[in-house]
């Protein structure tokens, strides 16, 4: 099945019977878009709730912790699910910790200002994050080493403040609306420093300003940490200041989550056209082996790159055979999804093979309805019935009776690999 197809979640739709006596209705089914936990902290001294959005049960999955977690997550849950179904950014949890009373407290650093009293903690909330929360979720996930930490507004400046003070907790850090004007704009100070010393720091930091927000205030203490960083970012570091026309304060979180984890996971994307055509399977492995040492992960080239490869292939008739190889080779290596065998079979029927393209999707639905929640590009419980569609289809192109879909023989998968006519 080509890459662009990805699962639909239908609403429930619940029609009232007749006028009369009648049993009442079933209970609407529940949307659960994330879970509730707390955790005993003993460097904050009380217990923090955090909330955590997982996207899929499979694999392992990088972390992004969101500041302010109880005005964000919901809207930050809804672009993380919409990037990965596009195939912008790998499956990823969410964690977001929210407020708990005072936030000026937990997310600015010391100031002089005697206005902000209870200002400070900043760096016992960084210390909660990076040796009490971040160990907890390890060791509750499966998860990579590749952190994000993202916060607006204080939660921005905490962002810039967790980047100088101890870089190695997280590998990226936006930081939306940040309050750069906090203590006359001395974290800004400390990033001219920072940035004039070694060893020269690296990872990503993404920064936004709302245009329509304070000048003096706000945007132009953001131009000025932009300017320090054109003068003195090191090439070991990737970095962008976005100012974003039409937005003021309050709105300036979801573009910029959106665009920040957009661009921040841009390099895993599946390569242009043109060159993924040029290098063929070992030189997408190569592609992604290079993006492990960067990221620290994907563990194997995915699924969706190689299943990418062979339709591009498919397009020019002098390369359809090496477009077997890669659908096979997919195959090879994700078993367990109905997709790659789907696939096959489209390779196989555009060369006329319908006999043993009916013998992939026999082995897609076979798959399909065995392991419904496994495969890697979309469910297997989407592509079964897309397979048995097109099963049914070449079927009645052969002259063959319909196949009893919940008796398909374990044999179809080494004839659909092996590419034998039967």
């Amino acid at each position: 099945m080509p890459a662009r197809i990805v699962p639909l979640f239908g609403a429930v739709l619940l029609v009232a019977g007749a006028a009369g006596a009648q049993s009442p209705p079933p209970a609407d089914p529940a949307l659960t878009i994330g879970t509730v936990h707390a955790l005993s902290s003993r460097i904050l001294g009380e217990a923090r709730p955090y909330l955590v959005y997982r996207p899929t049960a499979e694999g392992r999955l990088p972390v992004i912790v969101l500041l302010d977690g109880d005005g964000h997550f919901h809207h930050t849950t809804g672009a993380v699910q919409f990037l990965i179904a596009q195939g912008r950014m790998p499956p990823a949890l969410v964690v977001a910790v929210p407020n708990t009373g005072d936030r000026t407290r937990d997310l600015a650093p010391a100031t002089a200002d005697t206005t902000f009293r209870t200002a400070g903690g900043a760096d016992r909330m960084l210390a909660f994050l990076a040796d009490e929360l971040l160990p907890h979720i390890d060791s509750t996930y499966p998860t990579y080493p590749f952190r994000i930490l993202i916060g607006h507004s204080l939660g921005g400046l905490f962002a810039l403040h967790a980047w100088l003070s101890r870089p190695e907790v997280f590998r990226a850090y936006v930081a939306i609306s940040p309050s750069l004007w906090w203590d006359g704009e001395r974290l800004i100070d400390s990033l001219a420093a920072r940035l004039g010393r070694a060893p020269a720091p690296d990872g990503w930091f993404y920064a936004t300003m709302g245009a329509q927000e304070p000048g003096d205030e706000m945007v132009r203490p953001f131009q000025r940490a932009e300017q320090v960083l054109r003068e003195r970012a090191p090439a070991s570091l990737w970095w962008r200041f976005a100012l974003m026309t039409g937005e003021d304060h309050g709105s300036t979180p979801h573009r910029s989550t959106y665009d920040a984890l957009e661009a921040i996971f841009e390099p895993l994307r599946v390569p242009p056209d043109d060159s993924i055509i040029a290098v063929g399977v070992a030189g997408v492995d190569r592609h992604f082996a290079a993006l492990r040492a960067r990221f620290g992960f994907p563990d194997r080239t995915p699924e969706a790159a190689i299943n990418r490869l062979g339709y591009l292939l498919l397009q020019d008739s002098s390369r359809h055979q090496a477009s077997l190889e890669a659908f096979r080779e997919n195959v090879r290596r994700h078993p367990s999804s109905a997709n790659t065998y789907d696939s096959l079979g489209d390779g196989y029927r555009a060369l006329g093979r319908l006999a043993v393209a009916q013998a992939c999707y026999s082995a897609a639905v076979r798959v399909g309805l065995a392991m419904p929640e496994e495969g890697g590009l979309v469910r297997n419980a989407v592509i079964a019935p897309v397979s048995a569609a097109k099963m049914a289809e070449l079927a009645r192109a052969l002259g063959r009776p319909p196949q009893d879909t919940t008796a398909i023989p374990a044999v179809v998968a080494e004839r659909c690999l092996t590419g034998t006519d039967g």
